[in-house]
């Protein structure tokens, strides 16, 4: 059987010809879209013999591997003296510096593309001529390298790089051969299904192998994770992806997603699963410039990543481990390769790629090798999606302050920076701005950190290591994606963005509004798409937010769970808007102590901020002193979450009434086990804070504006906290709704129909929730154990 294989020219350059260190500290960088920019002005002042943007498509097979080789040429001219194929480069400094550097990889691309135009034009045309064109970033300077190699020249190059690329994927066809042959056979790794998995992971199944788009809610507890993954990895021998990226919004989710993938691998199938983590997370020197004269890991990266990369990997007899950051960490520590940039590479190579949804969808981090076509196309899967509009929209917004520029000012020039002036001309014009600037009126500011951008990177370049660099590099980033932001909103779409500027704040942002249009070509490289939450109803509502097409797959599977085992009351006569919220803080200690009383145990109250969970928690405290009451706090390190946690894991026969902030991260992806939740109390709306860039939002959405800005998100963090307590067939509790909004028409109708819940007076909550843990009298142990039942489910079938 012949293993199929896709690969970019820009990757099989890079892979086979790339050579020397990571990062660099010669000339100073040139952004992306200023490489573009540049590039498309110079292509459309060619004449018409000039052809931009030619994709262009190889293969080359050999011992039973196949490798399919596509990309986008940057010029071909036809012109009177016969073909030049062009690739094009932006520099900024020396190019001689810069060929040193990288001028082998640029070559190899041209080459590659003269290669392929050569096997599928006419006898005619004639050997192509090749160009590799330098172009400066900041002037009309170029430089051109050109060479007219022979036909025999260029079949022999495109054949000596397959071949080099070949010899590494040798051990790659076989692995996938017997990865094909075990997921065939895959078993769903749990002793059953539970209920809503296997139609869940049926529908996932049939989008991807269909190469369509599907939007999915599934109700909390049912193992979505698994089911997901389950039926995407089960289309991984159909050769319609290489990969499944399964993409999360904390890293609770992709701790559960890790999790899932053992329990897959436990299965026989020698899945490779690594998991991507931001470079400030695995860097072994933190505090150093990721530059080859600061970093021992950088200098020399290329000349021995292949070595660590197949130590991660294994060969074709050798079981791939799961390639978490220790493991990765470990193997580049041993090999000194840079594990940020280690994990990246061998992503590509993995079946199952797991991390935060910026490598797909933030333009800054966005991992092209991993989603494109022309490098095999991915599977994307989307975990919490009810929040992937909100994060979009945050990727494509930036901010500068003046406070954070003055600080920096005042660091440069104590260090005699070059660039102090246009830092003060950034300054100037950010004061300077209209307390409701748009676009244009920010022209002369977005001149100002554009050229203030340009010279520090030239300072950046030649600077010393030492801690004044990297404070630099951060507000250099910070800059940096404030341009590129503004391009994108002058760049045709500049409705979808909006400058908010506080007046006396000295603060712009540059926020995107809507998050629809960027997603919709964002996505489209993908081989297919599954977006999945427990709470995305209304789906119109969802579609609306995230852009996507009409004809996409919606499933939504009802709650399985025993109706008679949940009560769900919504208390009507407490006010809890905000200017009312002191006034009823008396009335809902009493109606928490109530139905805490009801059935002593372990409790969650839900405020709609900080400060409100913090007086709730005082209050409670003094009028239960034999209670515990953990309290979230804003700035909750890993150790508090995970004792905040640990306290309501154990049933031990003490009560305790944590209180925690509706939407934060104790509201969603925690699964306490067992029976340890005896019921959740969501006291308040939780509302967006109306602030200028929510009001902005709402103007622009028109008329379905307050739904999609204010009403669905609250109602979102609502649902997710009442997620918390039944999470399985045999869990038991009860979920109160404290607030006499939720009585309301417009938001009543947005919970869920299997809800029904009882609305009551304050007063007959605890009489009600007493009822309820009557009619199970043996509630007082643990009732939740789930099967441990060792038999295995079938495979999966289409």
């Amino acid at each position: 059987m012949t293993e199929v294989f896709r690969v970019s020219v820009g990757h099989l350059a890079a892979f086979v010809h790339r050579h020397g260190d990571l990062g660099r500290s010669d000339n100073p960088p040139v952004r992306a879209f200023e490489g573009l920019r540049r590039q498309q002005c110079h292509q459309a002042a060619q004449g018409t013999r000039y052809r931009r943007e030619v994709r262009l498509e190889g293969r080359w097979e050999e011992r039973g591997v196949r490798l399919l080789v596509a990309g986008r040429a940057d010029g071909v001219e036809i012109g009177p003296h016969g073909v030049v194929v062009e690739e094009i480069k932006t520099f900024r400094g020396d190019v001689s510096t810069a060929r040193q550097r990288a001028g082998a990889m640029h070559d190899a691309q041209a080459m590659l593309y003269a290669a392929m135009l050569l096997a599928t034009a006419a006898p005619e045309t004639g050997v192509p001529r090749v160009r590799v064109l330098y172009l400066d970033a900041d002037a009309e300077r170029l430089e051109r390298f050109e060479h007219a190699p022979t036909r025999e020249a260029l079949a022999a190059f495109f054949a000596r790089t397959c071949a080099a690329y070949l010899s590494w994927l040798t051990a790659e066809a076989a692995y996938r051969t017997q990865r094909d042959a075990a997921l065939e056979q895959l078993s769903f790794p749990m002793a059953r299904f539970r209920p809503g998995q296997r139609g869940l992971a049926r529908t996932v199944f049939r989008t991807l192998r269909d190469g369509e788009t599907l939007l999915a809610e599934a109700p909390t507890g049912i193992g979505k994770t698994l089911a997901v993954l389950y039926g995407s990895l089960r289309v991984l021998p159909r050769g319609a992806f290489e990969r499944v990226l399964y993409l999360t919004m904390r890293g609770s989710g992709r701790r559960l997603a890790l999790e899932a993938a053992r329990q897959l691998r436990e299965q026989g199938v020698g899945l490779r699963v690594v998991e991507l983590l931001a470079r400030e997370k695995v860097c072994l020197m933190p505090d150093t410039p990721c530059r080859a004269d600061a970093c021992p890991y950088a200098a020399g990266y290329y000349d021995r990543r292949r070595v660590a990369m197949r130590a991660l990997l294994g060969d074709e007899a050798g079981a791939p481990a799961l390639l978490d950051a220790d493991r990765v960490g470990a193997v580049a520590r041993a090999h000194q390769v840079c594990p940020a940039a280690l994990q990246h590479d061998v992503a590509r190579h993995c079946d199952l790629v797991v991390g935060d949804v910026n490598y797909a969808f933030d333009p800054f981090a966005r991992q092209g090798a991993l989603v494109d076509a022309d490098d095999g196309a991915a599977a994307v899967l989307v975990d919490e999606g009810h929040h992937l509009a909100d994060r979009v929209r945050e990727m494509h917004s930036a901010a500068l302050d003046v406070a954070v520029l003055r600080r920096l000012l005042g660091e440069a020039s104590s260090a005699g920076c070059s660039w102090t002036r246009g830092l003060r001309r950034c300054i100037r014009a950010l004061r300077a701005l209209p307390d409701e600037p748009t676009l244009a009126d920010c022209a002369a500011l977005l001149e100002s950190v554009d050229a203030t951008t340009r010279d520090i990177a030239g300072w950046l370049a030649e600077a010393p290591s030492g801690p004044l660099i990297l404070r630099v590099q951060r507000a250099f980033g910070e800059l940096l994606r404030f341009t590129e932001v503004a391009q994108l909103a002058r760049g045709g779409e500049g409705a979808a963005w909006c400058p908010l500027h506080e007046p006396g704040s000295g603060r712009l942002a540059l926020r995107c509004l809507a998050a629809g249009s960027r997603l919709a070509a964002l996505c489209a490289p993908f081989a297919g798409l599954v977006v999945f939450s427990a709470t995305l109803s209304p789906m119109g509502r969802s579609l609306e937010a995230l852009g996507l097409p009409a004809d996409t797959r919606c499933l939504r599977l009802p709650c399985p769970f025993p109706r008679e085992r949940r009560l769900v009351l919504l208390v009507d006569d407490i006010d809890l808007r905000h200017a009312a919220r002191e006034r009823a803080l008396p009335a809902l200690v009493t109606l928490v102590m109530g139905l805490v009383r009801a059935r002593p145990g372990h409790h969650l109250v839900f405020a709609p901020s900080f400060a409100y969970a913090e007086r709730l928690a005082t209050a409670l405290g003094e009028s239960l002193p034999e209670a515990e009451i953990p309290l979230q706090t804003p700035a909750m390190d890993e150790g508090a979450r995970s004792a905040f946690l640990g306290a309501f894991e154990v049933p031990d026969g003490r009560t305790r009434i944590g209180c925690a902030v509706s939407g934060g991260i104790f509201s969603e992806g925690i699964d306490l086990p067992d029976d340890c939740l005896r019921g959740v109390i969501i006291a308040g709306l939780p509302l967006p804070a109306p602030d200028i860039e929510r009001r902005a939002m709402e103007v622009y959405h028109g008329a379905s504006g307050f739904d999609l800005v204010f009403r669905q998100p609250a109602m979102t963090k609502v649902l997710q906290a009442a997620g918390r307590v039944i999470r399985g067939e045999q869990d038991l509790g009860t979920i109160c709704l404290v607030d006499r909004r939720f009585a309301a028409p417009a938001y009543r109708q947005l919970l869920p129909a299997e809800w029904s819940p009882r609305v009551l007076r304050a007063g007959a909550a605890p009489a009600a929730a007493e009822a309820f843990w009557n009619t199970w009298p043996d509630a007082g142990g643990i009732v939740g154990r789930r099967s441990s039942s060792t038999r295995r489910e079938g495979a999966l079938s289409p």
